[in-house]
């Protein structure tokens, strides 16, 4: 196990350091260039060998989620953990574009256009270098922007390409 090798490796190099420290009287920085470590980590090792008053001290920092109760992950210190969970936070609980609605709009895009969609014909960048056709797609229509790929998955991030969304399963026959 991981985990169970970092405490073991943590506390065999603490007592390689406390060697070091109390039988040889090294200094700390003859300690840390013994064991390829920084200096920072040596003292770390000789003021909490097992690790566990920097587990307390991080468990300090974390808070209590608003919706479900759960422990909440700290960001910088004490008093300052996230008020919700990452399954509870606002925004996460329910998906503004569900899978149906983006193979409705991959639908109306081969409807459109006569083939489904690429993944450059939703990307701005993609567009901005073929130009022509390409870039007229993405302009604004009727006050709505066509570019689907940012309107399904929010902006900057993109879908993981699925199974579910393969042009047989969306009724588009490719050329």
């Amino acid at each position: 196990m991981l985990v169970t090798d970092r405490v073991s490796e943590r506390r065999r190099a603490a007592q390689v350091a406390r060697h070091y420290r109390d039988q040889e009287n090294l200094t700390i920085a003859e300690i840390a260039r013994r064991l390829g470590r920084a200096e920072a980590t040596v003292k770390a090792y000789l003021y909490d060998p097992t690790g566990l008053k920097a587990r307390e001290v991080k468990e300090r920092h974390r808070g209590v989620c608003r919706g479900c109760g759960a422990p909440t992950s700290a960001r910088n210190g004490k008093g300052d953990a996230y008020a919700y969970c990452k399954r509870c936070h606002p925004g996460a609980i329910a998906r503004q574009w569900t899978r149906e609605r983006v193979r409705e709009a991959m639908r109306a895009w081969h409807a459109r256009y006569g083939s489904p969609p690429t993944s450059y014909d939703w990307s701005r960048t993609h567009a901005r270098r073929r130009g022509g056709d390409a870039l007229k797609r993405l302009q604004p229509e009727n006050g709505r922007r066509r570019l689907l790929w940012s309107i399904c998955t929010g902006a900057g991030r993109r879908p993981s390409p699925t199974p579910s969304a393969t042009p047989e399963r969306l009724g588009i026959n490719r050329r």
